[in-house]
């Protein structure tokens, strides 16, 4: 029994030894690493960069939400605004007769899909009729 006892009282004792040996080497660690002319300017400084990208974030999250709710509009825009640079860049290397004769396929091109478009309206009158 008194072997027992001395055996769990040194353990004990070694046990508490490499506590404090654990926290004097973590005291000794945090009070060498840290300067205090650095910590707060690399706070600020990783504050801030976290902003940034929380904005960058959120303005793609709110240009990806208005483009999922409205895809046609985003792409007439992408037309709208790439249209003039596509049609200068394909019609550059026209001479004036050609362009004529594209505006006038264009012209044809139109009226057709004009009397397709009447067509298409007017046997939707009739079958709504029969609805």
């Amino acid at each position: 029994m008194e072997h027992y006892v001395l055996e769990h009282e040194t353990l004990k004792e070694a046990q508490q030894r490499k506590a404090v040996s654990r926290l004097q080497y973590n005291a000794k660690q945090t009070t060498t690493k840290v300067d205090t002319s650095q910590v707060l300017p690399r706070a600020f400084l990783s504050w801030k960069q976290f902003l940034l990208k929380k904005k960058r974030v959120k303005r793609s999250a709110i240009r990806m939400w208005s483009r999922m709710r409205r895809p046609g509009v985003y792409k007439a825009f992408r037309t709208w605004r790439n249209g003039l640079a596509l049609v200068s860049n394909t019609l550059a290397p026209l001479t004036r007769q050609e362009i004529m004769g594209v505006v006038a396929k264009m012209d044809r091109d139109s009226k057709t899909l004009e009397g397709m478009v009447e067509n298409a309206h007017g046997q939707i009158k009739y079958l709504q009729s029969y609805s």
